[in-house]
Order: structure tokens, then sequence, then C-alpha cells
């Protein structure tokens, strides 16, 4: 391993690729099924999609793994997006 690198869950070294690659693709759209603060799908630059404002770039699924997955492949299918997500296995 390179110097100054150490061990870090890989739930953290996704969240430090969304911190490097979310603001340079304004396309990507993802979220979690309300595990955010496990998972670490929130990112310095995420911005809640709401009824009253959907110019957002992150959507809170609720506890809803199916459905989360179900409206990824919706997303991928319109085009347009670069969706992602995150859940623990043993939820789905």
């Amino acid at each position: 391993m390179p110097a100054g690198y150490g061990k870090i869950a890989s739930r953290k070294a996704s969240q430090n690729c969304l911190n490097a690659y979310g603001p340079l693709l304004p396309e990507l759209l993802g979220g979690s099924a309300d595990l955010a603060g496990s998972n670490l799908t929130l990112w310095s630059g995420a911005k809640g999609v709401e009824a009253d404002d959907a110019s957002g770039n992150y959507i809170y699924y609720g506890v809803r793994e199916f459905g989360m997955s179900a409206m990824m492949n919706g997303i991928v299918l319109h085009g347009g997006f670069i969706p992602y997500g995150a859940t623990f296995l043993m939820f789905m």
C-alpha cells in the first residue's frame, strides 16, 4: 500500500469517490433506503429531491430497498442520469 493511505471501509471509500466525482457529474442522481448515515451515500454536494423542489440530486427513498432498485432501473432506462444507491445486503 502506498505511503499515506490507510485502511478504510468500502462505504467510506465510496463516499470519498462521490465527493470527488459529484461536482464533476451534474447528472449524478442517487440516494439510500433510509440508511444514509450508515452506508455513507450522502456527499458534500448532495441536495435532497423534494415535492416542492425537484432540483436536487439526492433521493431519500425511505425504507424501500426494492422500490429504490426499481426506481434506479427506471432512471437508467430513461437516460440522462447516472444513478447510484446503497443499502445493506441483509435488507434486500
